[in-house]
């Protein structure tokens, strides 16, 4: 793969002069964490040895790799992405567990997300390797210091709370960390990321999988150049599942956690009507809400999920769809949905 990292760092430095994150590009804002319940996915999809999967930070790729995947391709649009996934994957083989929670998450303190130590160590952990990514991070701390990077906009979401992540992905659990470390220093699994739009994947990879991930990609469709209609996604979903995917191959195409959370939030109200609204997901996730001796915290309920955004008009209309869209490759479309009902949890 070939990077321009001239072109990159301009890029980057741009980013850095927005007061706002900039989505979904060749050059856009870094997820340093993954913002969804990646364990709970993995659950329903297991033991598939070939998977292709959204690339971000790689978490549903080291899910992936605990579920026994030999191969794994990464796909992502974004080159920034690309070059941070390549700095956590270094960190992951390098650091200790402790090491590795301390650089890359944060803790709530005080009502706000306590930051100071990330990436503390990160001009040490550029030593270990010479690659385009390490070259990357040191030419930028030459330009920008450490703080200065953490407060721009460079990353989307820099909430990388360690209490959440470690509910929703394996990577930030100790004893699942150095199964992960070991896999990778073993090689035992292969990983292959590669710069590809998601509209693209049926074309990019010629190879079939048993599993397709995709995260909620397709919940921003309406942003995304070729797949902004409900009718030009159902054709590419029904072309595309068809393509990649094996003959008893699945595939997670959407997950809508935002309008989950919407939901969680319509139900707690129901149950109290003084339970307030919250603009930000993670002061969702955290508030818990006693009644009659059940707490459903919310980042136990968003195992359960998604909105169906495959249908026209506002997918928040149709509470009812929240449902996991499972697909079968050989059936007849539209897919099998697996409904589960949160009032049950």
């Amino acid at each position: 793969m070939e990077i321009n990292l001239v072109e990159a760092l301009d890029a980057t430095q741009e980013i850095l002069k927005k007061d706002q994150a900039v989505p979904f590009g060749k050059y856009s804002s870094v997820y340093v964490s993954p913002t969804g319940n990646v364990k709970s996915v993995l659950r329903e999809y297991h033991q598939n040895e070939k998977v292709l999967t959204i690339g971000a930070m790689g978490a549903y790729a080291y899910e992936a790799m605990l579920y026994g995947a030999k191969e794994i391709d990464l796909f992502d649009i974004n080159i920034l992405q690309y070059l941070y996934y390549e700095l956590i994957n270094l960190g992951i083989r390098t650091f200790s567990f402790e090491q590795f929670i301390h650089n890359f998450t944060t803790y709530f303190s005080n009502n706000e997300f306590e930051k100071k130590n990330l990436f503390i160590d990160i001009k040490e952990l550029l030593k270990k390797e010479d690659t385009v990514a390490t070259e990357y991070f040191k030419k930028l701390l030459e330009i920008y210091s450490r703080e200065e990077i953490i407060q721009s906009r460079l990353f989307n979401d820099l909430n990388a709370n360690r209490e959440l992540l470690e509910r929703h992905s394996s990577l930030y659990n100790e004893k699942e960390f150095y199964q992960i470390k070991n896999l990778l220093l073993s090689k035992e699994v292969y990983l292959n990321y590669q710069l590809c739009d998601v509209v693209d994947i049926k074309e990019h990879f010629t190879t079939q999988y048993d599993l397709l991930l995709l995260d909620n990609v397709l919940q921003f469709y309406q942003k995304i150049p070729r797949l902004d209609t409900v009718s030009k996604v159902n054709d590419w979903v029904e072309s595309t599942v068809k393509k990649v995917l094996k003959e008893n191959g699945k595939g997670e195409i959407c997950y809508g956690h935002r309008y989950t959370a919407l939901y969680m939030m319509e139900l707690c109200r129901k149950l109290d009507p003084a339970y307030p609204y919250y603009d930000e997901l993670y002061g969702i996730f955290r508030l818990k809400l006693k009644k009659d001796g059940i707490i459903p915290k919310l980042y136990e309920l968003s195992d359960y999920y998604t909105v169906n955004i495959f249908q026209e008009g506002n997918p928040l209309d149709s509470f009812s769809k929240h449902c996991f869209l499972s697909y079968d490759n050989g059936e007849n479309l539209p897919v099998k949905k697996k409904i589960k009902i949160i009032e049950k949890v």
